[in-house]
């Protein structure tokens, strides 16, 4: 089953972590696939033989980052938000009501797939932009109301 875009970012965000504390750590490319090796129990080898936090399942990842957190690396939250997490919170509301609207077209039957990859595809073909991240206030609001129209349509009733 492929990951969902939410899996891809926590994956994504895990491989950062990863990185920040080697280099905190000063930890050289042998000894951090060394303790790749022991988070993984040794499962995850590329075909050249070297482990690769690439093919490393959650769990794996979560316990390489524990075992740094063992040995002295303390995350660290930025002091100020960034740009990126303010884009987040304000763009979070208006994704969660598109996932809301489309699973309750998919429950009324007017939406075949449910997966979050088609969502996003019939967002993209609304606003010609191929991810959430990218569009703007005005572009999520047109992807609701695009939605309720639709809904509207096929005579779905929406809460809220």
């Amino acid at each position: 089953m492929p990951e969902t875009y939410i899996q891809k970012q926590r994956r994504y965000a895990q491989y950062r972590r990863l990185e920040v504390a080697k280099k905190i750590l000063n930890m050289d490319d042998d000894t951090f696939r060394a303790l790749l090796v022991r988070c993984s129990d040794g499962r995850d080898i590329n075909f050249a033989g070297v482990p690769s936090r690439t093919l490393m399942d959650q769990l794996g990842l979560h316990k390489a980052v524990e075992e740094m957190k063992r040995l002295g690396f303390k995350p660290i939250c930025p002091s100020a938000p960034s740009a990126v997490a303010d884009i987040r919170n304000w763009r979070r509301p208006l994704v969660n009501k598109i996932c809301a609207i489309w699973i309750a077209m998919h429950q009324a039957g007017v939406v075949n797939n449910r997966s979050e990859a088609a969502m996003i595809t019939w967002c993209a073909k609304v606003t010609k932009k191929n991810h959430l991240q990218w569009m703007t206030k005005a572009e999520l609001n047109q992807c609701i109301e695009g939605l309720k129209r639709w809904a509207k349509r096929e005579k779905v009733t929406l809460r809220g």
